[in-house]
């Protein structure tokens, strides 16, 4: 199994603070928001082997990460994805797409470097194993419907079987949002190319799941703890007081 950390986009949301420094490099105290993801695929390499971590970048920051990488002395590839500028971005599935291409076929672990959270990966892993050749999403109760409209919205049925999947709506019943936590299996990466050849390349990873959950199973996984999307200067606001909290 590989890792890959999604670290390419460029933050326009929370400017000015990141023209010049990627969202997944944001100072927390003497670390940055990347290290705290970082230190979740350490754990879980302890449980399930990991061949490679990758963190994908863009042009414009890729000297940053390079730079954290050596400082830090993680065990992480960084790739360039070539773009300098929001208006070049790959998007998410751009991202899987451009990095996976450059791989083996293998099992993917995709984690967002907008996720921060207090849990830890094995449950998930082991829960998408078992449904394997289907994909699997980690799934998150908000419990805010006024927020549901920045995130893509999942009903689970009993089998915990996505039942649909909605990108940003905005009303729904559901609580249940996908938190950029995924596991796709080698068997599911052609309908990751299928995806891509009939969809914009720009589109978010909520857009391949709407679709992927009308074309065949996947399956949700709920994870219970504290999590914050970092993509929202009022969740930044947060950071501080919820890393203090994991740390402990």
């Amino acid at each position: 199994m590989r890792v890959l950390i999604l670290a390419a986009g460029y933050g326009t949301r929370l400017y000015p603070m990141t023209v010049n420094i990627p969202k997944a490099l944001i100072p927390v105290g003497e670390r940055v928001l990347i290290d705290f993801i970082m230190d979740k695929v350490a754990f879980l390499n302890k449980e399930i082997e990991i061949r490679e971590t990758i963190v994908v970048s863009n042009a414009r920051f890729y000297d940053k990460f390079v730079e954290w990488k050596n400082k830090a002395k993680a065990k992480v590839t960084v790739i360039n994805d070539g773009t300098k500028s929001p208006d070049e971005r790959l998007g998410a599935i751009g991202d899987i797409e451009f990095v996976l291409n450059k791989r083996e076929s293998d099992d993917w672990l995709i984690v967002g470097a907008d996720n921060i959270f207090d849990w830890e990966l094995g449950g998930f892993v082991e829960f998408s194993l078992s449904k394997r050749p289907y994909s699997c999403v980690g799934v998150y109760n908000i419990g805010n419907r006024e927020l549901l409209s920045s995130f893509g919205v999942v009903k689970l049925g009993n089998d915990m079987r996505v039942e649909k999947f909605i990108e940003k709506p905005q009303h729904s019943r559901e609580t249940l949002i996908a938190t950029c936590i995924y596991f796709f299996p080698r068997e599911s990466l052609s309908l990751l190319n299928e995806f891509v050849k009939g969809k914009d390349k720009h589109d978010a990873s909520g857009k391949y799941i709407e679709w992927l959950v009308r074309r065949n199973a996947v399956y949700g996984y709920t994870f219970e703890g504290k999590w914050l999307d970092i993509g929202h200067k009022d969740t930044l606001k947060k950071i501080k007081m919820f890393v203090d909290y994991v740390s402990k």
